[in-house]
């Protein structure tokens, strides 16, 4: 389950792309949540007008958005990737997996499988033939 510490940040985050998105396009917005092994990905797709590579890097002068986005993401040890071209904006927070789960546990699941395959293929390149 998603660490319930998480929730305000991405709460914050969620509405101010969605705000942004919203505000910004005349087409459709989509909103698409990704619950992965290694990570949590809230994504925010909008068919607007873009923005450009100056607003992208520094915001608009008086507003707190974007900026405000960048430092929740670095609160919580996570990746903004803001990406726009003519025609959309794409917008993706990922969470590393022990800041998003509550229960994550590193010696489980997927990568507990990985890392006992891959011990057992070190170990037998070790051993003498």
């Amino acid at each position: 389950p998603p660490r319930s510490t998480l929730f305000p940040y991405t709460t914050l985050f969620r509405s101010e792309a969605l705000r942004n998105a919203l505000q910004h396009t005349h087409g459709s917005v989509c909103v698409n949540l990704q619950y992965a092994p290694g990570r949590f990905s809230l994504i925010i797709d909008d068919e607007g007008q873009g923005m450009s590579p100056a607003t992208i890097e520094s915001g608009v002068p008086g507003h707190f958005g974007l900026k405000g986005m960048r430092e929740r993401a670095a609160r919580i040890a996570s990746t903004l990737t803001i990406e726009s071209m003519l025609g959309g904006t794409h917008v993706q927070l990922d969470v590393p997996a022990r800041m998003a789960y509550s229960e994550f546990d590193t010696a489980s699941g997927l990568q507990a499988w990985f890392m006992a395959r891959w011990t057992r293929r070190r170990i037998s390149e070790k051993e003498p033939g």
